[in-house]
C-alpha cells in the first residue's frame, strides 16, 4: 500500500492512485491537451502566480494553441501510446523541472509519480494546489493519472514505484541518479537519464556592438546565465567572444556593465559565495598562471583566460562565476565540448556557419543551439531525446 507517513508527503492527487494500473493514452491525448491548457489558464488568473517568472513561462508553454502546435509533428505516427507509469525523480536545483517532465509524461500518453525534492519551492507549492484542485474537480478522470509527492531518498516507495514503471526519468547530480540506479527496473522498462550538464555562450562582438539595443541583448544574457543561480545546466559558464580585440573590450564592458546593473535589484549572493568564487580562482590559477580575475562586485566573477579546458569547467562553482575568453573562430570552443557539454548559446554568428562547425566538429557534447536569451526555454526534445518518442510506443502494422 502506498499510504502517507511523515517521510512521504502527497501534493498533487492521491497516493492510492500509485496502487492502479492504469491503460495508457494515446500521444497528445485530448483529456490531456485540455487538463494542460486548463491548469495554464489558472495560473495566469492567479495573482500570486505572476510573482515566478518560471510559472509564468510554464503556464505560457501549456497554452493549447502551443501544445497542439506540437501534436501536429506527429500526425503521421501510426498508432502510439504511453507505456505505461512514467517514475519521474526531479532536481533540486531548478524548481518547476518537474513541471516539464511529467507535462512530458502526460503528452506521450503515460501515467505519472512524480518525486519531487524535498527542498521548499514557493512556486512549486502553488502549482501543485493548482493541478489539485483541476483534478478534484472538471478532470477528476485524470486524478488516476497524476501524483506529485515528497520522500526521503531512501523511502521504500521508490523501490516500488521503479519496479513498477515502464518509464523511469530520472534529473539531477550524477551521483543521485547513480543512487537511484540501484533501485530495480522491471525488465521491459526504459530509462531516460539527465544528469549533471553545463553550457557556453559564444558572442560576435561586433555584432553586439552594432545590434540596436545592446542592454536588451545584455537582459538576454542575464536570463540564461542566472537562472536558478547559474546552477541549471542550461545556464552558461563560459563566454566565447569573437572579433577583434578592441571590439571584444568594448563589447566586454557594456555587457558586464548592464549585468552588473541587473544583477543589483534581481541576484541575491551571499559572502560565502564570494569566498568561494575566489577560492576557485586561485585553484584555477595554480593549473595556469595566464588566468586573471576581473571582479566589480560578487554578482559577476569573471575569470579570464587565452583558453578554455576541461579542467577549467571542473573548478567552475555556480553563482555567478564566468570563464571568458576571445578568439576569431568557433574552435576555441573545441576542447570543452565534451559529453557534458549540453547548450550552445548563441548571438551574431549565422546558423549556417554553427551548422557548418558542428558538422565538422563532431563533438561529443551539445544537444541544443539556441539564440542568446532561449536556453531556459523547454522543448520535447531534450539532451537529445525526443522525449514523446522515448515514453511511448509504436504498434506496426506490416
Amino acid at each position: 500500500m502506498f499510504t502517507q507517513d511523515e517521510k512521504l508527503m502527497p501534493l498533487t492527487g492521491e497516493l492510492s492512485s500509485l496502487e492502479q494500473a492504469m491503460p495508457p493514452f494515446s500521444i497528445f491525448e485530448e483529456p490531456v491537451l485540455r487538463f494542460l491548457n486548463a491548469l495554464s489558464i489558472r495560473l495566469r488568473q492567479n495573482p500570486e502566480a505572476h510573482s515566478f517568472p518560471d510559472l509564468s513561462a510554464f503556464a505560457f508553454w501549456c497554452r493549447s494553441n502551443h501544445l497542439r502546435r506540437l501534436a501536429k509533428d506527429w500526425d503521421t505516427e501510426s498508432l502510439r501510446f504511453g507505456r505505461g507509469l512514467a517514475f519521474h525523480v526531479c532536481p533540486g536545483n531548478v524548481p518547476l523541472n518537474f513541471a516539464y517532465s511529467l507535462a512530458a509524461g502526460l503528452l506521450a500518453g503515460c501515467a505519472c509519480a512524480v518525486r519531487l525534492s524535498s527542498r521548499d519551492f514557493p512556486q512549486a507549492r502553488l502549482l501543485c494546489r493548482e493541478m489539485d484542485a483541476l483534478l478534484h474537480s472538471e478532470f477528476r478522470e485524470l486524478l488516476p493519472y497524476i501524483t506529485c509527492f515528497q520522500c526521503e531518498h531512501d523511502h521504500p516507495v521508490l523501490a516500488r514505484l521503479s519496479e513498477r514503471c515502464g518509464v523511469r526519468v530520472l534529473w539531477g547530480g550524477d551521483e543521485a541518479i547513480r543512487q537511484i540506479r540501484r533501485l530495480p527496473l522491471s525488465p521491459r522498462a526504459v530509462e531516460l537519464s539527465f544528469a549533471s550538464r553545463y553550457s557556453v555562450c559564444v558572442i560576435d562582438a561586433g555584432a553586439f556592438l552594432s545590434a540596436p539595443d545592446p542592454e536588451q541583448l545584455s537582459e538576454r544574457f542575464y536570463a540564461d546565465a542566472y537562472f536558478a543561480g547559474q546552477w541549471a545546466c542550461t545556464s552558461p559558464r563560459a563566454l566565447l567572444w569573437l572579433g577583434e580585440y578592441a571590439r571584444v573590450e568594448a563589447a566586454q564592458r557594456l555587457l558586464w556593465q548592464e549585468v552588473e546593473r541587473l544583477c543589483q535589484s534581481r541576484a541575491d549572493f551571499l559572502p560565502v559565495h564570494a569566498v568561494k568564487k575566489r577560492e576557485r580562482f586561485c585553484l584555477m590559477a595554480a593549473q595556469n598562471p595566464q588566468i586573471r580575475l576581473c571582479a566589480q562586485s560578487n554578482h559577476a566573477v569573471r575569470v579570464l583566460t587565452p583558453h578554455l579546458t576541461p579542467e577549467l569547467l571542473e573548478l567552475w562553482t555556480g553563482d555567478g562565476l564566468f570563464l571568458e575568453t576571445h578568439a576569431q573562430t568557433l574552435d576555441a570552443l573545441l576542447p570543452i565540448l565534451g559529453e557534458r557539454c549540453q547548450t550552445l548559446c548563441y548571438y551574431g554568428i549565422q546558423t549556417a556557419e554553427l551548422r557548418e562547425f558542428l558538422r565538422r566538429a563532431r563533438p561529443a557534447g551539445i544537444d541544443r543551439v539556441v539564440p542568446l536569451g532561449g536556453s531556459t526555454q523547454f522543448s520535447l526534445v531534450w539532451d537529445g531525446i525526443d522525449l514523446i518518442r522515448a515514453m511511448s510506443r509504436a504498434i506496426h502494422f506490416s
